[in-house]
């Protein structure tokens, strides 16, 4: 997928979750390259392919969204994760292709980890920031 990044797989209990991220400077840009992304055969087969994006446009003005895809509450959920780890000028998609076993709310645990691990693999955010992965050593001794 030409200018995305992927996540490495997540498969539990039949089903499958991959998250992509690449660059763009507008929403635009955002649904033109999700457009292409959504070309590939096996993202189309995907049960779901959910979206996050932060976009810093000219003069302050920002853009930011998300769309589920039936999965519900899991774009909010990806929103939530960009806006913690201060990502801007990404968009995220993650697929799920099901299994037909359903697993829960443990889905959300991988829609998270894929996420974070493609925003901190593609440098749009560093793993210190955001969901409680920052180094406690810091903290004064008595």
């Amino acid at each position: 997928f030409e200018g995305w990044i992927a996540s490495d797989p997540i498969t539990d209990r039949k089903s499958t979750f991959i998250a992509f991220a690449t660059k763009a400077d507008s929403e635009e840009e955002a649904f033109t390259k999700l457009d292409l992304l959504r070309t590939d055969n096996k993202i189309a087969r995907a049960n779901h392919l959910m979206i996050a994006w932060r976009i810093k446009g000219e003069n302050g003005v920002s853009f930011q969204d998300c769309d589920d895809d039936g999965e519900t509450a899991a774009g909010g959920r990806m929103l939530h994760l960009l806006t913690v780890m201060d990502a801007w000028n990404v968009i995220v998609a993650v697929g799920r292709w099901f299994g037909g076993v359903h697993i829960g709310p443990d889905r959300f645990k991988h829609i998270n980890s894929t996420t974070r691990e493609v925003i901190v693999k593609g440098n749009f955010a560093t793993p210190a920031t955001g969901g409680g992965l920052t180094n406690n050593s810091s903290k004064k001794k008595k």
